[in-house]
C-alpha cells in the first residue's frame, strides 16, 4: 500500500518536473493543484480570448439562421437544466434533514451533485441564456477543430464547466493587488467531481448540437476547395 512517506521519494510524473510527489498524488504540489483546477496536470486552460473566435462563429451561424428551430430547442434544453437546478436548490433549502446529511458527507456524490446544481442555478440567474448557449457550443467547436488542445476527456469536461461558470460574476472575487497597483479578479476553485457533474449537464444540453454544428461548419469551409477541384478537373477534361 502506498504511503505518504514512501510516495514522497518519487519524482512528479509530469515530464521534466524535478519536484517530489505531494501526499498520495502522483504529482508534485503544483501539478496536483493544477490537475484539480483544470482537469489534467498539464492541461493549458481555455481563455475567454481564445474562445472568442468560436463564439463569433456561432454568432455568425445564428445571424444567418435566426428562424431555425434548433436555437429554440437549445434554449429549451438549457431551460430544463435551469428548472432542474432550481428545484434541487429549493428542495435543499426546505429540507433541514437533507442539509445535515449533505453537510456531514462533503465528499459524497450527493454533496457534489447539490453543489453543482447551486453553481448552475447561479449561472442561470445572472447570465443570459444565449450567452451560455454560445459558450457551450463554442467549446465543442474548439474541441472538434483542435482535438489535441485537450489532454483528456476529463480535461475537456473541466474546461467546459470552467468557461460556463466564469460567465457568472458570483463565482469570482475582486481584490486590490498593492504590488501591481491595480485590482485583480480571481475565481473560486470548484471540486473536480462537482465540475464533472456540471459538465455532464452541459454536455446533455449542448454536446449533440455542438458536434453537429462543427460538422456543418467544416463542410462549409471545405466547399470552396471542392468547387476549385471540380473546376480544375472540368478544365483539364476539355478537348
Amino acid at each position: 500500500m502506498k504511503t505518504f512517506a514512501s510516495n514522497s521519494i518519487y519524482k512528479c510524473e509530469v515530464p521534466y518536473c524535478h519536484d517530489y510527489r505531494h501526499g498520495l498524488s502522483n504529482y508534485c504540489r503544483n501539478h496536483a493543484a493544477h490537475k484539480r483546477r483544470h482537469g489534467a496536470a498539464v492541461q493549458v486552460p481555455v481563455t475567454a480570448h481564445e474562445l472568442n473566435l468560436y463564439t463569433a462563429m456561432v454568432e455568425a451561424k445564428y445571424k444567418r439562421n435566426k428562424n431555425s428551430s434548433a436555437w429554440v430547442i437549445m434554449q429549451e434544453r438549457w431551460g430544463a437544466i435551469r428548472d432542474e437546478a432550481r428545484a434541487a436548490v429549493l428542495q435543499f433549502q426546505l429540507d433541514p434533514k437533507l442539509q445535515k446529511w449533505v453537510a456531514r458527507s462533503r465528499e459524497s456524490n450527493l454533496h457534489q451533485s447539490y453543489h453543482a446544481y447551486a453553481k448552475l442555478e447561479a449561472v442561470a440567474e445572472t447570465v443570459e441564456p444565449w450567452k451560455v448557449i454560445k459558450t457551450g457550443l463554442a467549446m465543442f467547436l474548439l474541441q472538434e477543430r483542435s482535438p489535441r488542445r485537450f489532454v483528456s476527456d476529463a480535461a475537456f469536461d473541466t474546461q467546459l464547466a470552467r468557461r460556463v461558470l466564469r460567465l457568472a460574476p458570483v463565482h469570482s472575487l475582486i481584490y486590490w493587488d498593492s504590488d501591481a497597483g491595480r485590482s485583480k479578479q480571481v475565481y473560486r476553485d470548484v471540486a473536480p467531481r462537482t465540475m464533472q457533474y456540471i459538465s455532464g449537464h452541459l454536455k446533455r444540453a449542448f454536446g449533440q448540437p455542438g458536434l453537429l454544428l462543427a460538422q456543418t461548419l467544416r463542410k462549409e469551409a471545405e466547399r470552396p476547395q471542392q468547387e476549385a477541384r471540380r473546376l480544375s478537373e472540368e478544365i483539364a477534361a476539355m478537348v
